[in-house]
């Protein structure tokens, strides 16, 4: 789709038919999916234990990413334990002992900062969607689009109905929990929305043109 401005107001036309190509969708003023998109971002809720959520999210879907951060804590631990055993027993002397338990806290305390690091990540974000329903209702034509391409990778259009949305890699998670609730679905027998993460909450499908 291809947004064209038509006396003043700009219209959503069919790239394809502007081509020469086939194609029998209806152009519709850009306000229709305007208005649409800024419902659904109305009511667009972020849970409290969204965190805790998100977590769980992706443990479930790259098992390895929760399980590569736990097991190097853990690896890291054992470490220092053993190494303070080998001084105890006087198998190493006192400087080896202290330079390499710093190494080992220098790298735990790396560990630390990363995830605190992936907290504020999130957070952000969570502010974000929070309040993009008010930026979207004071938003001029322009700052609308750029908001769009914040958001969504890919907006499925159908005549003059915008059918589903895929939200960017990052807000995925985000847009699975709002998914879920709209859909009545606990969290713990769900991990993915349909299509992946293509959020059909505005209102169902057909490939856009």
């Amino acid at each position: 789709m291809q947004i064209q401005p038509t006396k003043g107001k700009p219209r959503l036309n069919c790239s394809g038919r502007r081509q020469g190509k086939s194609c029998v969708a209806r152009s519709a003023a850009l306000t229709i999916y305007d208005d649409q998109i800024g419902a659904y971002l109305g009511t667009f809720n972020i849970p409290g234990d969204y965190q805790a959520r998100l977590y769980e999210y992706v443990v479930a879907t790259c098992p390895d990413t929760g399980n590569d951060e736990v097991d190097q804590r853990r690896r890291l631990e054992a470490q220092a334990e053993r190494l303070r055993d080998l001084y105890l027993l006087g198998d190493i002397e006192k400087a080896q002992y202290v330079v390499e338990r710093d190494c080992l806290k220098r790298d735990l305390a790396l560990l630390d900062m990363r995830a605190q690091s992936q907290v504020s990540r999130l957070d952000g974000l969570a502010e974000l969607l929070a309040n993009v329903s008010t930026a979207w209702g004071t938003a001029l034509p322009e700052q609308r689009n750029r908001l769009t391409r914040l958001l969504f990778e890919e907006i499925l259009i159908n005549d003059e109905q915008v059918a589903a949305v895929k939200p960017r890699p990052e807000l995925a998670g985000f847009f699975l929990l709002d998914y879920q609730q709209r859909a009545g679905l606990s969290h713990e027998c769900c991990t993915s929305g349909p299509d992946g993460i293509r959020t059909r909450g505005l209102r169902r499908d057909r490939p856009a043109c």
